[in-house]
């Protein structure tokens, strides 16, 4: 810190962040900005909108893929291919379906997410154990039983690995989106304030982000203490 102050002092321009104008301003801004305050709720209800949407989604599929083999086998290797594709190279196809709006936003934040989930309850319940599913059918379980019941709770660690790197690019995805189509957002405010060389605000912005995706981490971690102690000594 005392470097960065520093080297901006010695080098710098006026108009860069240094960590005393961070702390000057930022007091004010987090206790009277309200714009602030609206483009960080539009992006993180956006956000939970599609984590929620592509999370459903993919417990369905990815239970699915592993309770049915035809359909893993047609299924599968797509599923694996959206992982890879760059968000970057879908966007302009849901621009073109949603304008530049909101509903672009929650579109690339579910295609986002949906991968590693997908993938997280598919590996979930493939891992079932044979045993558990010979049982169910001796007693003549039927299938929502074997899904609700077996398949869903045996996912549930792996489900709890696809959502950390679910969320981490679904914020991602909701800021790509604020960048390029100037939806209005906490990302595209960032950037706003850059632009007019208003760097140490910029950083107060950033930083919220930053915030939200460790409160997403511990938020998991609770979650797990809470209702999946046996998880952290798998």
């Amino acid at each position: 810190m005392t470097a960065w102050q520093a080297g901006v002092m010695m080098f710098g321009r006026d108009y860069m962040a240094t960590p005393l104008g961070i702390l000057a301003v930022a007091p004010e801004m987090l206790t009277t900005d309200a714009q602030l305050w609206n483009n960080t709720r539009m992006t993180l209800v956006d956000v939970a909108i599609g984590l929620g949407l592509g999370g459903a989604a993919a417990l369905l599929v990815g239970i699915a893929l592993g309770q049915a083999k035809t359909l893993e086998a047609a299924l599968g290797p797509y599923i694996n291919g959206l992982y890879a594709t760059p968000m970057l190279a879908i966007l302009p196809i849901f621009t073109l379906w949603f304008g530049f709006s909101e509903q672009t936003r929650i579109a690339l934040v579910i295609f986002s997410a949906f991968p590693p989930l997908a993938i997280g309850a598919w590996d979930g319940s493939r891992a079932v154990s044979k045993r558990y599913l010979e049982i169910a059918d001796s007693f003549g379980a039927q299938r929502r039983h074997v899904w609700l019941g077996i398949a869903v709770p045996a996912s549930l660690p792996y489900l709890v690995a696809g959502f950390r790197l679910a969320s981490g690019r679904a914020l991602t995805a909701a800021v790509v989106v604020e960048f390029l189509t100037a939806v209005d957002g906490l990302g595209i405010y960032a950037m706003t304030l850059t632009t007019t060389f208003r760097h140490d605000e910029a950083v107060v912005a950033i930083a919220i982000l930053s915030i939200v995706g460790v409160l997403l981490t511990v938020g998991v971690q609770k979650t797990i203490e809470k209702f999946l102690p046996w998880y952290g000594n798998m």
